[in-house]
This record gives structure tokens, C-alpha cells and sequence, in this order.
């Protein structure tokens, strides 16, 4: 069977057009549904993994000891306090929570279950306190001293790796 020159390079074309086609689908699927990731480093043996989603506003960051012990996810507030120690708040389902931790220790819950948010200050970490109405914020009645935090979370028992 004899196939006509200019038939043939039509078919090599729309073969090659066809391949092109497939690979920048399956490039730009993958970009698509794979995160922007990257970390940073606070201080110690501390730092953040950051995942954005492709078209998302939305940042997941979680905090990481050492090399790649997860120690918490959905973090979105922290500070580093010195001697491998950090303050940090993570959100879940059921609301914000804040915690203190040293090195390998357990996290210590900052607050307990009280509803509101905290900031980490120089040396103290303070209760922020319960938005009154649209424009006032009522200041927190605690304050917790960085030293007192840093002293339960060294008595605290060791995280399991």
C-alpha cells in the first residue's frame, strides 16, 4: 500500500501534536494537585513546613523538631523562647488551642479549654481575651511568665517518636 508524502507527514504531526497534548495535561494536572511546599526555620532544632495549594489562598504549616518529627499541624501562630523552647497555636475542628514545648518534651496546653487566643510577648505569654463587640477586644485576665511555662515543659514526659 502506497501512502501519499503529504498524508504521511500529516499523520507524524498529529501524532507529535497529540503527544504534546497529553504531556502538558498530565504537567499542568500535576501542578494542579501538588502543593507549593517550602520550610522555614525558627531557631533551635524548630521549623515550619508550609503547604499551599495550587489556586488556594488557604497556607497548612506544620511544626517540625529536627529533621521530620511532626509535632503539630495547622499552625498558625508561634514564638521561639530560647533553649530549643516555642509557644505555639494549632487549629482543629473544635477551635484554637496554644501550647508551650521544649525540645523533645511533650507540648504543654497553654489555657486549657478557655475560648480564647493568646499572644507571646517578650517574656510572658498573655490571654488575649473575648471580642466585646465589633471594635473592642476585653484584655485576657492571664499571664503566664515564659519562665513558669519553660519549667513545666521540662518536667513534662518525653514525646514518643
Amino acid at each position: 500500500m502506497v501512502i501519499r508524502r503529504g498524508l504521511l507527514w500529516s499523520l507524524v504531526a498529529a501524532t507529535a501534536f497529540a503527544a504534546v497534548a497529553v504531556l502538558a495535561v498530565s504537567w499542568f494536572r500535576d501542578r494542579l494537585t501538588r502543593p507549593d511546599e517550602w520550610n522555614e526555620r525558627i531557631q533551635g532544632n524548630w521549623q515550619l513546613h508550609h503547604m499551599r495549594w495550587a489556586g488556594s489562598h488557604s497556607l497548612h504549616s506544620e511544626l517540625i523538631y529536627g529533621a521530620d518529627e511532626i509535632v503539630a499541624s495547622n499552625v498558625h501562630a508561634w514564638k521561639y523562647y530560647g533553649d530549643d523552647c516555642l509557644a505555639y497555636g494549632s487549629s482543629t475542628p473544635e477551635g484554637e488551642h496554644y501550647f508551650f514545648v521544649c525540645g523533645r518534651r511533650r507540648p504543654v496546653v497553654i489555657g486549657g479549654d478557655a475560648p480564647t487566643s493568646w499572644t507571646f510577648d517578650g517574656d510572658v505569654v498573655r490571654e488575649r481575651g473575648i471580642e466585646s463587640n465589633s471594635t473592642a477586644v476585653a484584655t485576657g485576665a492571664r499571664v503566664l511568665r515564659v519562665s513558669e511555662l519553660k519549667s513545666a515543659a521540662f518536667h513534662a514526659a518525653n514525646r514518643v517518636p
